[in-house]
């Protein structure tokens, strides 16, 4: 591997570790510690959906490196490729919240096939996973490396697809026929927009750069007036999430030339993944077998020895899964 793609990896690795370590190790973590509730106010609520939007922004920018045949055999390598990669552990963890109680059987069950995105309620915290899978089921359109003719001119699939899904999810949840998620309408012109940075990579500089953080600052006065769980799920939102997580992976990619391989940077995008999925067991487990009273107690306890273990045990999972695929030559 070329220093140049490793430096390139190492500066998206690190976007990944900061936002994972966000949600994992405070805004869930916190969930677990009791006399802090000002934690959630409206600069973290806003940081959240951010956090979540520079994620799917990012998925959808890895996805696009990578252009999918618009063929039988290509898109069912697609499909091998990444579902396996996300769909099985995303099943195992499903199970697991339900035989810990931290969501019912009936969600988890609805969860598996992805029906509660549209029928819900979700599942607590996997909604997102869930999301992800529904984005790459659909990822084929958007890839595809061959422009679309509209009116006579060519349009990238990923544009055109994307706006398209885009308008279909808003009317699906306007219609009210659906108990439909409404993160999914928020976050997905992240992901399309990741797919189309990708692709883009090579025309944009600083001055994107530049424009996307002053325009994030402007595109979140829409969210305000809103009630705090309102800014995790309003369409109002999604100006903010869009042009923040773009800043974000702008600048990421801009300084992929000056951030190094750090070995510990790579083991914790390598537990990100897992992390996601096992902390809520863990943090579960480790609250019911150590009851702590004091706050300060339980948060030093979950920063110094539940996280730790999240940590431990995601990259442990996510190495023996990968064993495990290599193994089947997936």
């Amino acid at each position: 591997m070329s220093d140049e793609r490793r430096r390139n990896i190492a500066s998206l690795d690190l976007v990944r570790v900061v936002a994972m370590g966000y949600i994992v190790g405070f805004w869930h973590l916190m969930n677990y510690v009791d006399g802090y509730g000002g934690y959630r106010n409206e600069v973290t609520e806003r940081l959240t959906v951010i956090v979540l939007a520079t994620f799917t922004m990012l998925s959808g920018y890895l996805l696009g490196r990578r252009p999918v045949e618009p063929s039988l055999a290509g898109v069912s390598a697609f499909y091998r490729r990444r579902l396996l990669r996300v769909y099985p552990p995303l099943v195992v963890a499903l199970i697991v919240f339900a035989l810990l109680s931290i969501t019912s059987w009936t969600i988890s069950i609805r969860s598996v096939v992805l029906v509660s995105l549209f029928a819900g309620p979700s599942a607590w915290t996997l909604w997102y996973v869930c999301m992800i899978v529904l984005f790459y089921a659909v990822a084929p359109i958007l890839l595809a490396d061959r422009p679309i003719q509209l009116l006579g001119k060519p349009i990238a699939p990923w544009f055109a697809g994307g706006a398209l899904l885009w308008l279909g999810l808003i009317g699906l949840q306007q219609s009210g026929w659906l108990a439909m998620e409404p993160r999914l309408a928020l976050y997905f012109p992240c992901f399309v927009a990741g797919i189309g940075l990708a692709r883009l990579e090579h025309r944009v500089g600083t001055l994107a750069a530049v424009a996307a953080g002053l325009l994030a600052a402007v595109a979140s006065l829409p969210s305000y007036g809103l009630t705090l769980p309102e800014i995790e799920l309003s369409l109002r939102s999604a100006p903010m999430a869009l042009f923040a997580a773009a800043f974000v992976l702008l600048v990421a990619l801009r300084l992929q030339h000056r951030i190094p391989h750090h070995p510990a940077v790579a083991v914790l995008s390598c537990a990100a993944f897992f992390a996601y999925l096992a902390h809520r067991p863990v943090y579960v487990l480790a609250t019911r077998l150590f009851p702590i009273s004091s706050p300060s107690g339980q948060l030093a306890f979950m920063l110094l020895v539940a996280l730790p273990v999240v940590v431990v045990v995601s990259w442990m999972l996510q190495r023996l899964y990968d064993d495990v695929l290599q193994r089947l030559g997936w």
